[in-house]
């Protein structure tokens, strides 16, 4: 499988591209953090350091879910992106990162709060997110997914 994502990757790049990997089928729960470990993070560790064409050049890594037990096989990886899930304890993910100049992250916000039609409730939800950003000095965006059955008249005023 390596293999041929780095085949895949390679032919990206030759067009200038850049490399994201959205991972979602090693999303914890799928896989335990034990399982991501000694299956998953080996190729992924061959696949970045195959597309790496320089130190400021990286791909970026987009897993979901409860990523705090497998972070540190993430950032083993070195990406240059990845992202803090609702899903996962948010705190300890960022203060797992320190001060490290990279990755980049964005801090997802919970979708639930994108669905109603109280502005109070987006309102606090993009404040907790944006306080928690605050602290990391690599967090460079405040998001996430925007469910489908959420009113694009009431998310227009925060956008």
């Amino acid at each position: 499988l390596a293999e041929q994502q780095i085949l895949y990757a390679r032919a990206a790049m030759e067009r200038e591209l850049g490399l994201t990997f959205f991972e979602s089928g090693v999303t914890p729960p799928l896989l335990s953090p034990a399982m991501f470990e000694s299956e998953v993070a080996p190729f992924l560790q061959q696949i970045f350091e195959a597309t790496t064409t320089s130190n400021s050049s990286r791909p970026h890594l987009v897993i979901g879910g409860n990523t705090l037990g497998i972070l540190d096989e993430m950032l083993a990886c070195d990406p240059d992106f990845i992202i803090c899930p609702y899903e996962t304890d948010q705190t300890a993910f960022l203060n797992h990162l320190g001060k490290r100049d990279r990755p980049k992250v964005r801090v997802n916000m919970n979708p639930d709060a994108l669905k109603t039609d109280e502005p109070d409730i987006i309102n606090k939800e993009l404040t907790r997110v944006r306080e928690l950003a605050f602290e990391c000095p690599t967090a460079i965006a405040v998001g996430g997914i925007v469910p489908y059955d959420a009113d694009p008249e009431i998310l227009k005023p925060h956008i």
